[in-house]
This record gives C-alpha cells, sequence and structure tokens, in this order.
C-alpha cells in the first residue's frame, strides 16, 4: 500500500523478564488502556479506513485495507486477546497463596476462581476448600467439593472433606458408607468411620477404627480419648486407661480435655487395681 500518512499510536510497556536456563524470554504485555486508533490513508484509489487494535503490522494492513474504488470510510475493531500462559497462571496461583497465609482470603477467592479450568484447576479448587472453610461459606464449599469430586473422583482432600461435610450433618451412615468404598484409606478418613460409629452407638467397631488411625498417626490426643471412650462402653478398662494415658502423654489439650482425662484415669486405676 502507498500511504502518504500513517498515524500510529501504540502503549507497549515492558513487564518482565525471566531467564530460563541458557536463554532469556523477554515476556512483554500490553497495556489495559483502550485501544487507539490506527488510520491508514490510501491514495491509489482504495478507500480509507479506521482500525482498531492493539498493534498493527504491515501484513495486517495489507489484510484489513482492501482495493476499494470508493471514497468511502469504514471502522474495523479488531480485538486482540493476550494468552493466559502458563508461567501467568503460576504466578496467580502464588499470588493467591500469599494472600491466604494471610488470612486475606475475600482476595484470594477471585483469583483462584479465575483459574478454574486452568492448568492449575486441581491446585486452585484445594485451595478454594481452605478458602471456604476459613471464611465459613458451607454453601460454596459444598458446591465446590460436589463438583470437584466429579472431575477429580480419587483426590484425597475432596472425598475427606465431602464426608466431613456428611458427618457435620450428622448422616453418619452416610459417612460410612461413603468411606469404606474406598480403597487406602488415611488416618483422617479412618477416624471418621470411627467416630461415626461411636455416635451410632457401635463402639466395637469405632474403636477398631480408631485404633487403625492411630497406627498411622498417633499424634492426635483427641482421637486416643475417643478411642479411650469406645473401650470404657466396651468394658474393656485396661485398654482405655492405655488410650486415656497415650492422649495424657501426646499433650495438646484444652484445659477441659485435660481435666477430663485426668479424672478418667484416675478412675479406671482404682477399677484395675
Amino acid at each position: 500500500i502507498d500511504s502518504k500518512e500513517r498515524t500510529v499510536a501504540i502503549g507497549v510497556e515492558e513487564t518482565q523478564q525471566q531467564q530460563l536456563g541458557e536463554e532469556i524470554v523477554s515476556a512483554m504485555t500490553q497495556n489495559k488502556r483502550q485501544a487507539p486508533e490506527v488510520v491508514v490513508r490510501v491514495i491509489s484509489g482504495q478507500k480509507n479506513q479506521a482500525v482498531k487494535g492493539d498493534a498493527v503490522t504491515k501484513s495486517e494492513e495489507n489484510r484489513l485495507v482492501t482495493g476499494n474504488a470508493d471514497n468511502e470510510t469504514k471502522v474495523v475493531k479488531l480485538e486482540i486477546k493476550s494468552r493466559n500462559t502458563d508461567s501467568d497462571t503460576l504466578r496467580q496461583l502464588k499470588k493467591a497463596q500469599v494472600l491466604i497465609k494471610q488470612e486475606k482470603f475475600n482476595s484470594a477467592e477471585p483469583l483462584l476462581l479465575g483459574l478454574l479450568g486452568s492448568t492449575q484447576d486441581l491446585a486452585a479448587r484445594e485451595f478454594l476448600v481452605i478458602v471456604y472453610k476459613h471464611s465459613k461459606n458451607p454453601a460454596r464449599l459444598n458446591k465446590l467439593v460436589t463438583t470437584s469430586m466429579k472431575r477429580y473422583p480419587q483426590n484425597i482432600l475432596f472425598k475427606t472433606r465431602h464426608a466431613q461435610s456428611l458427618f457435620q450433618l450428622k448422616a453418619y451412615q452416610r459417612v460410612i458408607d461413603f468411606l469404606l468404598n474406598r480403597t487406602d484409606l488415611n488416618a483422617m478418613q479412618l477416624a471418621l468411620i470411627g467416630a461415626s460409629y461411636q455416635r451410632l452407638d457401635q463402639h466395637q467397631p469405632a474403636a477398631d477404627f480408631y485404633r487403625q488411625s492411630l497406627r498411622i498417626e498417633a499424634s492426635h490426643p483427641r482421637n486416643w480419648i475417643a478411642l479411650g471412650l469406645s473401650e470404657e462402653h466396651n468394658a474393656n478398662p485396661l485398654q482405655a486407661f492405655s488410650a486415656y494415658s497415650s492422649a495424657s502423654k501426646q499433650g495438646g489439650l484444652n484445659s477441659k480435655l485435660t481435666e477430663f482425662v485426668e479424672q478418667r484415669i484416675s478412675i479406671l486405676e482404682k477399677v484395675i487395681n
């Protein structure tokens, strides 16, 4: 195109340079201000066109400006959207992590929601579980867990969170049925089954599952207390005494639980002797 005037106003800002191995990749992102007009005047019997765009090259001019002989001027809006690269996605996830550590859950939520469907979809969903749990939003949490389980049926976090939700709803038999259909149960899931049996007043299976949980992770004093309670119901004072003693050794209990454990130990000592 033989053009006498060509006015191009394009704002570009340099955002980041990253060194990967021996290469330096320069990443340029466009300024978010409204895209300027690019006016191309054609004198060889072609029409003038004003093109909306973030960047126009000669090849794009040749494509956008055709050789019609009339003098009409048409405005073509060209929308160029930048791609959200993997590095941008990872950077957004890390920013959300920082906000979560700072307990700025409301600020972290939109960043994580924006990552759903991206390469960081699973990680975003796992962090959203934390966000909704701390922000005390059970409706959104349950919806997230339900949809996430369909997408990631073997994910331990979503399975555990779903079982916890059922437990909070006092659907104890549903907790048992749901988790017993799974394999490779972890300590928390085994303890949830034990707690559910305990709420159903079935203390022998409750004690069995609490023991399985404590074989995997023995540093939970509350699970030792729960085991002691079920063993008392099972008329096993020696096993109950041992469980309460383990809870006392672990420590980390509040004043009420500490007092309760000491009382049970004292009573069971007399029973055993």
